[in-house]
């Protein structure tokens, strides 16, 4: 007993010595292995230079929506950055269904490897739909702010919108929208970058009064039209479309009720239920659970059916404030 606790503080005294002596020569590897990691994180973001930030976009539709998503909610707007999104969801399908198909019908395990590798592009959807039903709620104030300032710049609308973004502290959502169109506008010139500016502004809200503003917005830019009638028929409008909104807003909380509490709460009871009053040990609950058909069968429709649920939820319980 004795020698061989010697031999192991022995043991640990040696490994502390080489650490120490070797310790520089850790520090340098861990800030060049920090380093690369870093450079590597950056080529997933937008370059400083705006006008590559327009040659990154796709022409077909599906690659060009997600890059939009990833630029919205990560700022990672490249190529690269959705060429990862896919690999990474591919990845995830693949390998649910290399594990599951040992174990389940092939149609049970395409459906969950189908589930698996859509689950980025749900959490994405999500943070997006987050993003546009907060800066939705502030359609109001930016539409107002935007109206005013623009009289007050003679009709400037590049100056109106500048200045409105600086102004706009009780709505950061939408000032942050301005700014990043404040600071593309300053750099575009053509009509054609303008309007995918203003592309990126009106997804990032996705309402009908947010094509509308950008429409105006667009024209006034580009063209020079005087808007201010357009500019005033929308907020009037959204003004009318807050007193309905207050009227007709009703809580209802039991679909969150149900899937942030019943739901876990009953597998967990399931899983007590199983080891308690069937006389099944934990091991032997798992082992059932995860090393055989029914077993895996069961999980996986669970899975399938409670990811769905969430993120039905969470799409369609929270309204964008529209016209």
């Amino acid at each position: 007993m004795k020698k061989g606790m010697t031999e192991g503080i022995l043991l640990i005294l040696l490994t502390a010595g080489l650490v120490t002596a070797v310790l520089p020569e850790l520090e340098d590897l861990y800030r060049m292995v920090m380093h690369r990691i870093t450079l590597w994180g950056r080529s997933f973001h937008n370059e400083d230079d705006w006008l590559s930030i327009r040659r990154e976009q796709y022409g077909n539709r599906l690659p060009e929506h997600v890059r939009r998503m990833l630029q919205m909610t990560l700022s990672l707007g490249t190529r690269r950055s959705v060429r990862a999104f896919f690999l990474l969801s591919g990845g995830m399908a693949v390998l649910l269904l290399l594990l599951a198909a040992r174990w389940v019908s092939f149609l049970l395990a395409m459906t969950a490897a189908i589930c698996s590798g859509s689950l980025p592009y749900l959490l994405l959807r999500c943070m997006v739909q987050e993003r546009r039903v907060a800066s939705s709620m502030e359609g109001e104030v930016l539409v107002t702010e935007i109206l005013n300032h623009y009289k007050i710049h003679y009709c400037n609308m590049q100056e109106a919108i500048e200045t409105a973004a600086l102004h706009m502290e009780d709505a950061p959502h939408s000032r942050q929208l301005l700014l990043n169109l404040s600071r593309g506008l300053q750099k575009a010139s053509t009509a054609a970058e303008m309007k995918g500016l203003m592309e990126d502004f009106r997804f990032s809200i996705g309402t009908s009064w947010a094509s509308i503003l950008t429409e105006d917005m667009y024209l006034a830019c580009s063209s020079g039209l005087r808007v201010t009638d357009s500019l005033s028929d929308l907020a009037a409008s959204m003004r009318e479309a807050r007193k309905l909104e207050e009227l007709n807003r009703r809580e209802n909380n039991e679909a969150r009720l149900i899937l942030k509490y019943l739901v876990p709460a009953g597998s967990l009871l399931m899983t007590v239920g199983g080891v308690r009053f069937f006389g099944l040990s934990m091991e032997e609950f798992l082992r059932y659970q995860f090393r055989t058909g029914p077993g895996i069968t069961w999980f996986l429709l669970t899975f399938v059916t409670y990811l769905a649920a969430i993120f039905v939820h969470l799409l369609l319980s929270r309204r964008k404030f529209d016209l």
